[in-house]
């Protein structure tokens, strides 16, 4: 999962994640759907916090502010990220609709949806993108026959300029100063919709976006320590390993140790 920040996605993405950095603040056009495996994590949705378990389904309408946290070590998911308008039936009420609860819990995984989820992530390279978008579509309105929806509120464009610069230079040296002078904004309205909006301070969303990328870095390259810190928009070595050591307890070269070893 890629990219508060805006996140652009393919009309249909259906992955399995393992990463275990907290995801921060974001939105996007797409509805995005996740299926608990294994361990747990808290997602926030509009302002709630709800805890995910194996077997929880967790569904984030277009356009509705969503994170992830506290995940555990050995959490794993199927992520379903969808363009709306491509969802035949029901499903196509989630272009401006959510629900008034996000989370379905099936602890014993032993339902239709997880059955068709499961179908679809192992076919997708191998049947025809209709029959595919039929599938999710399928499994999208039998979930929400378990779900109350209500309208949804857009963001607003002050919101969707913020994460949108935010994703795009997180890489590079970056402050609350940088984005009034960059989007025209007061620091102080910038400031507000961290605190209150988003409910995470300026730095750690940031610190976030590039743990993010980090984490992601070191599962999928071979690329050195140092070369990831500085593709991931930290400024040093030693900033890098500090704050890596504070979110997963060990240091990046110790991390992708543990993960040969898994």
């Amino acid at each position: 999962m890629e990219k508060y920040f805006r996140e652009l996605t393919r009309n249909i993405r259906l992955d399995h994640d393992t990463a275990t950095a907290p995801y921060p603040p974001h939105f996007h056009d797409s509805i995005e759907v996740i299926f608990v495996l294994d361990g747990a994590e808290t997602a926030c949705c509009s302002g709630v916090a709800y805890r995910l378990k194996p077997g929880s389904i967790f569904l984030a309408a277009s356009n509705t502010i969503h994170s992830y946290r506290d995940r555990s070590q050995n959490f794993e998911k199927l992520m379903l990220i969808m363009e709306p308008g491509l969802l035949m039936g029901p499903g196509a009420q989630l272009l401006r609709n959510a629900p008034y609860n996000p989370v379905w819990n099936d602890p014993e995984r032993k339902s239709v949806i997880w059955s068709l989820i499961q179908q679809a992530y192992a076919q997708q390279n191998r049947i025809r993108k209709d029959s595919l978008i039929l599938l999710l579509s399928t499994v999208i309105s039998l979930l929400l026959e378990h779900m109350d929806l209500q309208k949804t509120a857009d963001p607003g464009n002050s919101i969707r300029n913020i994460v949108d610069y935010c994703r795009e230079h997180f890489r590079e040296p970056i402050s609350v100063g940088h984005l009034a002078d960059a989007l025209h904004l007061s620091q102080s309205h910038i400031s507000h919709t961290f605190s209150n909006v988003l409910n995470i301070s300026f730095p750690d969303y940031i610190n976030g976006l590039r743990m993010n990328e980090a984490e992601r870095l070191l599962k999928s390259t071979q690329m050195n320590i140092t070369q990831i810190a500085v593709q991931s928009g930290f400024p040093t070595n030693r900033t890098f390993n500090r704050v890596f050591l504070k979110q997963f307890g060990v240091s990046p070269t110790v991390y992708r140790e543990q993960l040969h070893i898994r």
